[in-house]
């Protein structure tokens, strides 16, 4: 029950059929597994919502809040049945969060599809040529949401619901230092943290430089 009230506390109310799925899905609260402290570990995604942290790995996902030591592991299909696993990017805007697929991209509100999705992400301005993107981070501060494939990024205005022109740019001209690959990203309290590999790096993005290295799962009180 206890985990429950958290869920729904995360989430908001949710929907009848979840609620009954979620007594035969994986969800284990406390510290985190074992093998998310593991040296080496990678994400696929890391997005904010709610007030909280998400990060992807696999067809899982840690909750983490970092005023409350507790984190929850849950099966991504739990909540997004439809996006299943293995999510390449995610990004919050103002309450919605989006994933993204190869070519495809969904949106949520909490754990409720967005109608009309998913969509190709070339809806968003990218080229046809484009497979996939690596990673993705939305700043609060100027409605700007940040694309990483391979070595290039672009720059999505939300407010003007169009990609910015002039991209994609060189990721190493515009964030030195932080590593030749993105493999997700995340803003907060006003900086941009880069996961590449096992490291992350701090990013001010005012200064345009890197502040801090650390390991990638340092947000999830390991050891």
């Amino acid at each position: 029950m206890k985990r429950l009230l958290l869920m729904i506390v995360f989430f908001g109310t949710l929907p009848c059929a979840l609620l009954n799925s979620l007594q035969d899905r994986d969800a284990d609260a406390g510290a985190p597994p074992r093998e998310w402290c593991a040296a080496r570990l990678t994400f696929d995604s890391v997005t904010s919502l709610r007030g909280e942290i998400l990060f992807f790995k696999d067809r899982w996902f840690i909750r983490r809040n970092l005023s409350n030591p507790e984190i929850m592991n849950i099966s991504i299909s739990a909540f997004w049945p439809t996006v299943k696993y293995q999510i390449n990017a995610a990004y919050e805007v103002e309450n919605l969060v989006f994933f993204i697929k190869g070519q495809q991209y969904w949106a949520f509100s909490a754990s409720i599809e967005q109608p009309g999705f998913p969509k190709d992400i070339r809806n968003l301005g990218f080229p046809k040529k484009l497979k996939k993107i690596d990673a993705a981070l939305h700043d609060r501060n100027t409605m700007k949401t940040y694309f990483f494939s391979g070595n290039k990024y672009w720059r999505y205005d939300e407010t003007k619901t169009s990609m910015e022109k002039g991209y994609p740019r060189k990721i190493a001209t515009d964030f030195a230092g932080i590593g030749p690959k993105v493999d997700a990203a995340i803003q907060h309290n006003g900086k941009f943290y880069f996961f590449s590999g096992q490291e992350q790096y701090e990013f001010d993005i005012i200064r345009k430089m890197v502040t801090k290295k650390m390991n990638s799962n340092s947000w999830l009180g390991c050891p």
